[in-house]
């Protein structure tokens, strides 16, 4: 199927880490559509992750856990307000990369004449899409980003990169390297850690990362970083408390701050959560704590990108992580 959009929408309203591996889709639809002016709509947790990639000329951002879990006159007035977004946007083709069964529908009530949709079997209303052929269904042997690149077969995209690239701002990092100074950090080697998660279950214990702080802290030169994002409040008692002295806790970083934060780091040792893939897509030298090597589908891709775990997550030895971090240390 042939077509020449000029007015693209693509919908993903999937998490951070899942919007950091379509980037590659993304940037196949950005390349291949050069002169189209590109629409995403997403997530507003995911917003800040398009805006640093720089691929949509418009972004619509929905709270879609306000809508499911707000009051519900509000939520169906949001509700209303969004499709007639997406009606007036004039869309000649909407690509829904992530596919739900309510993003199909604000994909089909956009009113695009054609509609590109992921097939995610039952979990999606692939009969709404109208592209012959229309994509496989999803295949859940290959790796995300080859997942979401793979969707664009009909419109004959071949050539991708498979790395998810953020270039964060210049003032974000100039503006975070000045904080860094003023912790006294300057001429440090930094590493950072992100002992938080939303799924307890992806959580290495707080304990066993203060205990690989203290090991690292011996070392005069370097200085640990501990990131903590809004829903890690209740984390901060414990690790001022179980933390070696020296150990610098950042509490406010936005995404937009945490991208600048990581390419002023050694080394970004971090649970399977959206910053490491944050990290990842920056380019710094991540290290991901993963029970059984993780799913090998949603591991943050890029050069410097590590994973180490082939255990339950409770079972991962600190010496493990240790001889881990040290091995990326001195490469």
């Amino acid at each position: 199927m042939s077509i020449t959009p000029q007015n693209i929408l693509i919908i993903h309203f999937g998490q951070v880490g899942d919007v950091i591996l379509s980037l590659p889709a993304l940037q196949a639809i950005k390349d291949e559509f050069a002169h189209s002016k590109i629409t995403i709509a997403c997530g507003k947790t995911s917003k800040t992750v398009v805006e640093m990639s720089g691929l949509a000329d418009e972004i619509i951002a929905v709270d879609r856990y306000a809508i499911r879990d707000g009051n519900r006159l509000w939520a169906l007035r949001e509700i209303y307000r969004i499709i007639r977004r997406v009606r007036r946007g004039g869309f000649d083709l909407a690509i829904d990369i992530h596919s739900l069964y309510e993003t199909n529908i604000l994909g089909f009530l956009s009113g695009a004449k054609s509609r590109l949709y992921a097939n995610r079997g039952n979990r999606s209303l692939d009969f709404l899409s109208n592209f012959k052929p229309k994509p496989v269904v999803q295949n859940r042997s290959i790796h995300k980003t080859e997942d979401y690149l793979s969707i664009l077969g009909p419109l004959r995209i071949e050539a991708a990169s498979r790395i998810p690239r953020i270039i964060p701002d210049p003032e974000d990092v100039n503006s975070v390297l000045g904080i860094f100074e003023s912790d006294g950090l300057a001429g440090k080697r930094l590493i950072g850690m992100n002992p938080g998660a939303g799924n307890p279950s992806r959580k290495w214990k707080l304990e066993n990362f203060a205990r690989v702080a203290e090991s690292l802290s011996a070392d005069e030169d370097i200085r640990v970083l501990v990131f903590l994002g809004p829903e890690e409040r209740q984390m901060e008692r414990d690790t001022a408390r179980l933390f070696p002295a020296g150990t610098v806790v950042y509490k406010g970083f936005d995404l937009k701050k945490l991208a600048a934060a990581c390419t002023h780091l050694e080394l970004f040792l971090s649970n399977d959560t959206g910053p490491i893939h944050l990290a990842a897509a920056v380019g710094a030298p991540t290290l991901l704590l993963a029970g059984y090597g993780g799913h090998f589908r949603y591991l943050p891709v890029g050069p410097n990108a590590k994973t180490v775990g082939n255990v339950a997550l409770e079972d991962l030895g600190v010496e493990e992580v240790l001889e881990a971090v040290n091995e990326v240390l001195h490469t």
